[in-house]
């Protein structure tokens, strides 16, 4: 006879998720199956009617962990609509904007992960650390 696990709802990632597997008589992973669901946020209807200017700033506040990509999508949309070509050294500083914010993203992902993966006194003693930088 096989069992069934369930893990619902997994953490640390964006939406909802679920994790459901499948084992056999021997204790054997014999089917995975992963569930995710990203809500819609709408962020196109609740810039509808609004000044153009106002949805970068509307859209960087629907996601507290990613707004700046949020930002950007918007800003770029807005130069699309209005077929606007921005000078190459505003692309590079989006450029930047943007590798600077995955920069920040990755640290924070790292940092949040590492108690699963590294033993408490190592952990303890880098988040002690960071204090002191």
């Amino acid at each position: 006879m096989s069992d069934k696990i369930v893990i619902s709802p997994t953490s640390r990632q964006e939406g909802h998720a679920e994790l459901v597997m499948e084992i056999d008589d021997e204790g054997i992973v014999t089917k995975g199956r992963y569930f995710s669901i990203t809500p819609v946020r709408g962020l196109e209807k609740m810039v509808t009617g609004k000044a153009p200017e106002s949805a970068p700033v509307l859209c960087q506040r629907i996601c507290g962990v990613c707004p700046v990509p949020h930002t950007m999508a918007s800003v770029e949309a807005m130069d699309d609509s209005l077929d606007i070509e921005i000078p190459k050294a505003a692309a590079l500083l989006r450029e930047l904007t943007i590798a600077s914010s995955n920069l920040n993203s990755h640290a924070i992902h790292h940092f949040l992960v590492a108690p699963d993966f590294v033993p408490e006194d190592l952990f303890k003693t880098a988040v002690d650390s960071v204090g002191t930088i």
